[in-house]
């Protein structure tokens, strides 16, 4: 994990994705973290960035899913981030 102060510009195809992991609170009321559930993880973040040559049609601000071994982690001012390739992004959650 890189940590650094400032948000770097996501490069090419890449974009620049804040962390939010995603996770199951069960009817008991406890949660279980994805890293828990199995193998082939995903997790969900927001889109901070997205690079110059990106041809899917993500956008800043997007709420998406994507695959967590899918890129370089970084850690800025307390919080995980992660540039992915595009086509890492497995669906876009539509907001209420």
């Amino acid at each position: 994990m890189v940590e650094m102060e400032v948000l770097p510009k996501p490069y090419k195809n890449k974009v620049l994705v804040e962390v939010w992991g995603l996770e199951e609170v069960t009817k008991g009321g406890i949660i279980v973290p994805q890293l828990a559930k199995d193998k082939h993880r995903s997790t969900k973040g927001k889109i901070v960035d997205v690079g110059a040559s990106c041809k899917l049609e993500l956008k800043t601000g997007d709420v998406v899913v994507f695959e967590e071994w899918a890129g370089s982690r970084l850690y800025i001012n307390g919080k995980d981030y992660l540039f992915v390739l595009e086509d890492a992004v497995q669906m876009v959650l539509e907001e209420d």
